[in-house]
């Protein structure tokens, strides 16, 4: 290039990267030709300010900037400039090489090297969330076993009146199963992770399921001194939803409000229909959320205070449970607060079922047997109880003996099935999860034997695992019935006598 900016040399492989040829570029204006419009002032400048005072920034040495091909694409390179004066007259010699596919790598190093470390902070978060999820677990798992132990320890003193014994056995119960729901909740979750979770849906009348569900949170809600107030639309509309599943979305919604609304406060549970959708509100005038805080509250691992002196328990599954079941069901949930001392709202929508589908009521809770009645309920009947665990083996059988049952308990599958076929049994009791020979085996081996010798004997399997296709492989296995550990003795003996066809007399 001449002092005048214009072009007086241009070899083949500017052909190559400019898209003009030698007769073309020669004698055009540079800047014209291959500047982008956007820097062609800075480029008229800098020439004129250097003819005037022989002072350049950007001569000899390498730089990068951005070139204009034919036909108007930008693109970037790497420019080297010289300058020779000789008798007056100024040549300009550029070297120019493309560096779009350097650039294109860069940037993709850049952008993965930005993932990388995106993903180590995740990592890193996610491990520290962890980290406190097993700690606050850990709390919440050793103090429900320090109550039980403690209260073992007093009631085996022998001093303890009859007000102390029904404290401490009630104490005792009420730890037990929060343990229980403990358990279940990360179990549930660790199915849902691993798309292991199955529903049992059928069509839904939400209001009466709602109604039920809460009658599970009201002592919680007395023993704090709160109102739980619900609103039921009784024409809100039908779902297809698992009852079970939905009934425990409510109860975490609901208990959640409990946990943070102060003794006094009252929580707002309210069923209404809008645009195709049920709505389930659960609104409390407790402790509200604060705005940071509230993108993050249905999170795995996640609570808002994981302090070593936060003033509520739990261990923070209960509202990513929440999460997870709704969304299972086709539906959403949201939450609202707004902000700190001013209460939430979380919101449930589940679309509606189509027309036609007819919803099943809940389950109606049937009486319990009175005390004079359970010595009489099982009274003779030959029960084989099979349990591995020794102190779940006889609590399960004392309970079926203090209702009148002969029991043989056994801790094995094989001392089951001999036991079984020396004497059958008119009720057969029997884990699923023993070590070695399962109950499943057993369970086939016994539907092998005659039917004089116990091949018909109705069953009732044991086993910790909970899921709808675990009971339905305790149905096909043979059983009659699948209990999920922790086992409700009552509704064992209940189960057990039902199977025997007896039933408490009214």
């Amino acid at each position: 290039m001449d002092a005048t900016g214009r072009i007086t040399f241009w070899n083949p492989r500017a052909e190559q990267i400019f898209g003009w040829s030698r007769d073309e570029a020669v004698g055009q204006v540079m800047a014209e030709l291959i500047v982008p419009e956007h820097l062609r002032g800075p480029q008229s400048d800098g020439l004129r300010d250097f003819l005037r005072t022989g002072h350049a920034t950007i001569l000899d040495r390498r730089i990068e900037t951005t070139a204009l091909r034919r036909g108007g694409g930008e693109f970037p390179v790497e420019l080297a400039i010289t300058h020779v004066e000789q008798g007056g007259y100024h040549t300009f010699t550029a070297f120019v090489r493309d560096i779009t596919d350097r650039r294109r790598h860069e940037e993709e190093r850049e952008r993965l090297l930005a993932a990388t470390e995106a993903a180590r902070d995740q990592a890193q978060e996610a491990s520290r969330a962890k980290d406190q999820f097993l700690s606050i677990l850990s709390h919440e798992l050793r103090t429900p076993l320090t109550s039980i132990v403690g209260w073992v320890y007093l009631l085996r003193s022998g001093k303890a009146d009859a007000a102390t014994l029904e404290n401490g056995l009630a104490t005792i119960e009420r730890n037990v199963m929060a343990q229980a729901r403990l358990v279940a909740g990360i179990l549930d979750m660790t199915r849902i992770m691993g798309a292991r979770l199955r529903l049992n849906t059928r069509p839904l009348e939400l209001s009466s399921l709602i109604a039920s569900a809460l009658e599970t949170q009201l002592p919680a809600a007395r023993a704090r001194n709160i109102r739980v107030l619900p609103v039921l639309d009784p024409s809100a509309g039908t779902v297809l939803g698992d009852p079970d599943r939905i009934s425990q979305v409510v109860a975490n919604l609901v208990s959640n409000a409990i946990k943070f609304t102060a003794p006094g406060g009252q929580v707002q549970v309210r069923l209404a229909r809008a645009d195709g959708q049920a709505l389930i509100a659960v609104q409390d005038n407790g402790a509200g959320i604060p705005p940071d805080f509230l993108a993050h509250v249905f999170d795995l691992f996640r609570q808002r205070d994981s302090s070593d002196t936060r003033p509520h328990g739990g261990v923070g599954l209960g509202l990513a449970l929440v999460r997870q079941l709704v969304e299972l069901h086709g539906g959403s949930v949201r939450a609202e607060s707004a902000g700190e001392g001013q209460g939430s709202t979380f919101t449930v929508s589940l679309p509606l079922a189509a027309v036609g589908e007819v919803a099943v009521p809940p389950p109606v809770l049937g009486t319990e047997t009175a005390p004079a009645e359970e010595a009489a309920l099982l009274s003779g009947l030959r029960v084989l109880l099979a349990e591995d665990a020794g102190d779940a083996r006889e609590a399960v059988a004392a309970a079926l003996t203090r209702h009148g049952a002969e029991v043989t308990a056994v801790a094995s599958s094989g001392d089951a099935l001999r036991a079984l076929v020396d004497n059958p049994a008119q009720v057969l009791v029997s884990d699923v999860e023993f070590p070695g020979e399962s109950g499943y085996a057993l369970i086939g081996k016994v539907r092998a034997l005659p039917p004089d010798h116990g091949g018909r004997t109705p069953a009732v399997a044991l086993s910790a695992l909970s899921r709808a296709e675990d009971r339905v492989l305790s149905l096909e296995a043979g059983f009659q019935v699948h209990l999920s550990k922790p086992i409700q003795l009552a509704e064992l003996v209940a189960t057990v006598a039902s199977l025997a066809g007896r039933t408490p007399s009214r």
